[in-house]
């Protein structure tokens, strides 16, 4: 997916599985890769069938043989301060000065 950061400068975001279950949120920076987040999707090793996004509804559906997962495109609540929004280097979160948080931005597309 493509987003746009508060820079108004777009980035291409790779959401990507491993073998044993884990999320990796990858953002490429001029064409260099850089993860931004790695979550571990199950308490064991999993295998992920299907990865389905919705940038619509801000979320990456993970599908398994036990059922589907969702998973949200951003966790910008976890940041706290301003400068853990900004090092956080997300392009779908910004700090917003007026309520003193990190929320989530718009302007993200899917590549169909």
């Amino acid at each position: 997916m493509t987003a746009r950061a508060a820079n108004g400068k777009q980035f291409t975001l790779l959401f990507l599985v491993t073998d044993s279950g884990f999320l990796h949120k990858v953002v490429l920076f001029d064409q260099d890769p850089r993860i931004l987040e790695e979550v571990q999707l199950f308490t064991g090793p999993q295998r992920v069938g299907s990865l389905v996004l919705s940038s619509a509804k801000g979320v990456l559906y993970v599908g398994t043989s036990e059922g589907v997962m969702t998973v949200p495109l951003a966790t910008c609540s976890a940041h706290r301060t301003c400068s853990q929004c900004v090092l956080s280097r997300d392009p779908l979160c910004g700090w917003s000065q007026s309520r003193r948080v990190c929320t989530g931005l718009s302007g993200s597309e899917e590549d169909v």
